[in-house]
């Protein structure tokens, strides 16, 4: 995905979610948002930036500010705990099929439900209180466009 104007104030407010995350000193978090629009200032210009490398260096800079080296470490735990409250349900249901295709097709969907749960995607809210919902209506869906036979195949 190539980087556009709107790249902009999507970094910004994802490095303020981050800073956030990462301190409760709203000094910090300032200062820290604020070397993210001047790294964004003197290098947006560079055509070799994508949306996830603006991403990226907006983390690092808001670890290298806060000395928090994983803001999302309690998202994360929170998340993982919850995701392997309902893994005995995921299995169960890989267990009943017995194709080997739909076996694949389902793992591949578990796949996707669980990394469509992106806690810094602007305008996409994952709740906490409705992730294992979330997950298990995730896992009822179909794929819209399916190529696992053709994943299968290589």
């Amino acid at each position: 995905m190539k980087r556009q104007l709107l790249c902009i104030p999507c970094t910004v407010r994802a490095a303020y979610d981050m800073a956030v995350k990462a301190t409760e000193d709203e000094a910090v978090r300032e200062r820290a948002v604020g070397e993210v629009l001047k790294w964004l200032t003197e290098n947006y210009s560079s055509k070799d930036l994508t949306p996830n490398l603006l991403h990226t260096y907006a983390y690092r800079i808001v670890q290298r500010i806060t000395g928090n080296p994983d803001p999302f470490k309690h998202v994360k735990e929170q998340s993982n705990r919850l995701a392997l409250e309902i893994l005995p349900q995921v299995e169960a249901e890989l267990e009943k099929k017995r194709d080997l295709g739909e076996r694949f097709r389902f793992a591949a969907l578990a796949a996707i439900c669980g990394n469509s749960l992106d806690f810094e995607v602007e305008g996409h809210e994952v709740s906490l209180e409705n992730l294992k919902t979330s997950l298990i209506n995730c896992l009822g869906e179909s794929l819209a466009v399916d190529d696992t036979p053709r994943l299968m195949k290589t």
